[in-house]
């Protein structure tokens, strides 16, 4: 009777785990969420009133393709004013003509578009000189460790883009040289990591990627691996005021965080 159990036991296990492994892999991907936002933003410029800006982070497009098409079926619903990739486009050198390829289908629905590097982008197998390339030749703008006034119309936005503080890339000081504290700062970095760098600067919105929202929350317990090393705390959603500043344990200002689940597997 115990032998009955045990095999039963075992059964059931394998059972449950091909269906996390099913379901990881061919399902929860395929099923992208749109989510809206209202950003309320103290002292915002009235140009700049119902501006939409459209977030994409953490696609990890391969050179085999994963679940790219349900993505670009979601981000062609959004009609924004700009486009903004928080890095990890890319997973391997393969992905990097995949991912060009992709941008290529959106057919300039994705303009204007600004991105920042990720962790995957600099990995020591990647080189990522074809996707720099690539970006350049699509009017992509990539912000590395500098800031950007972007014409949108009649608008103006101050963009401040820096490269990944996972792999120790990002250099806020640069970021900032000449940034004008006086305007509405948006700032792109892949890693909420960065926030422990702000160092006064002023900052209104920060767009994150990086975490996968914890790649596995329990009930109750959340997120257990944030994949950040100089915080935890900030898997996924909103954060601002006091529960960002006790987190990143430094003053934050004004500045309003969302970390982005990220796309990709």
């Amino acid at each position: 009777m115990t032998l009955l159990i045990e095999i039963v036991l075992i059964f059931l296990v394998a059972l449950a785990t091909g269906w996390m492994i099913h379901y990881g892999w061919k399902i929860e991907p395929f099923n992208v969420e749109t989510n809206y936002y209202d950003v309320l933003v103290e002292d915002l410029p009235e140009v700049l009133e119902g501006m939409v800006l459209c977030q994409t982070s953490d696609v990890h497009l391969t050179g085999w393709g994963r679940n790219e098409v349900a993505i670009g079926a979601a981000i062609k619903q959004v009609k924004a004013d700009l486009f903004l990739f928080t890095g990890d486009m890319i997973h391997r050198q393969g992905g990097i003509a995949r991912f060009l390829e992709w941008i290529d289908q959106f057919e300039g629905h994705v303009y204007p578009a600004i991105a920042v590097l990720g962790n995957a982008e600099h990995k020591s197998h990647v080189d990522n000189r074809p996707l720099l390339a690539g970006l350049r030749e699509r009017s992509i703008l990539l912000l590395t460790n500098e800031v950007a006034l972007v014409k949108l119309g009649d608008r103006e936005i101050q963009v401040v883009g820096v490269d990944d503080p996972h792999t120790n890339h990002d250099d806020f000081t640069k970021a900032f040289a000449s940034a004008d504290s006086n305007r509405f700062t948006l700032l792109l970095c892949h890693s909420p990591d960065g926030v422990v760098n702000l160092n006064g600067h002023r900052v209104d919105l920060m767009l994150c990627g990086h975490t996968h929202g914890g790649q596995i929350r329990f009930p109750i317990f959340g997120a257990i691996a944030q994949n950040t090393k100089r915080l935890r705390g900030l898997a996924a959603g909103w954060y601002s005021g006091e529960k960002l500043a006790s987190r990143a344990k430094c003053d934050v200002g004004r500045t309003q965080l969302y970390v982005s689940r990220g796309l990709g597997m």
